[in-house]
């Protein structure tokens, strides 16, 4: 039997990077990351010295895909997730509701993807963000070599509510958390499997939620 794919995807305002993140559950208890990036080539970004070096050495080396005019070309994105799909098929799909609903409308209705839209407050990534911080402290959530991800995780600022609940502090639009956002997402989808032991899933039995 394969691996279950659980993704997440952040997807970038005008000008802005966009990350998906396939997460596959290992023989640790955790899971193992497998990000990719894109990056509209004349993005906000080239105003920015030092994003604008990375993301120039990142492209030329192959850590990040370059979309063609000043935002990200969805279209590009829509090929690359099904393409990914087909190569190891997706048990759900989550991403943010604010930004990513209508390529999660197509890819379900046109595709009949497993998506599941929410939203990036405290009530929803807490859990999700509590798991991720303790596979990383116990050195069971791995990925392969990637300066992008690892640059997104070591950007990362973390809000807490008054009651504990926490959730990611995007306000730095510069210092990009586009990766960790995917993961966290992914986990989501990981946790809300109740089929995440066994071969069924509740994903293989509903259509499209909006939390």
């Amino acid at each position: 039997m394969s691996i279950p794919c659980y993704a997440g995807i952040d997807l970038g305002v005008i000008g802005d990077m966009s990350s998906l993140v396939r997460a596959f559950p290992n023989d640790l208890g955790g899971l193992d990351f497998h990000p990719k990036f894109w990056v509209p080539r004349d993005g906000q970004w080239l105003q920015e010295p030092h994003n604008k070096i990375l993301y120039s050495l990142w492209e030329k080396q192959g850590w990040l895909t370059f979309t063609e005019g000043e935002s990200t070309d969805f279209d590009q994105v829509e090929a690359d997730l099904l393409e990914l799909n087909d190569l190891t098929p997706f048990r759900s799909l989550t991403a943010d509701r604010a930004y990513a609903s209508m390529l999660l409308s197509r890819l379900f209705n046109t595709y009949g993807l497993p998506v599941f839209a929410i939203s990036q407050g405290p009530v929803t990534l807490n859990e999700p963000m509590t798991r991720f911080e303790a596979m990383l402290l116990a050195g069971t959530a791995r990925h392969p070599a990637n300066p992008v991800f690892d640059w997104n995780i070591s950007n990362a600022t973390v809000k807490t509510t008054s009651t504990g609940l926490m959730h990611l502090d995007k306000s730095q639009k510069t210092r990009r958390i586009d990766g960790l956002a995917a993961a966290i997402n992914a986990v989501h989808g990981w946790l809300m499997d109740s089929g995440a032991e066994s071969s069924d899933s509740v994903y293989n039995e509903r259509g499209l939620w909006l939390l």
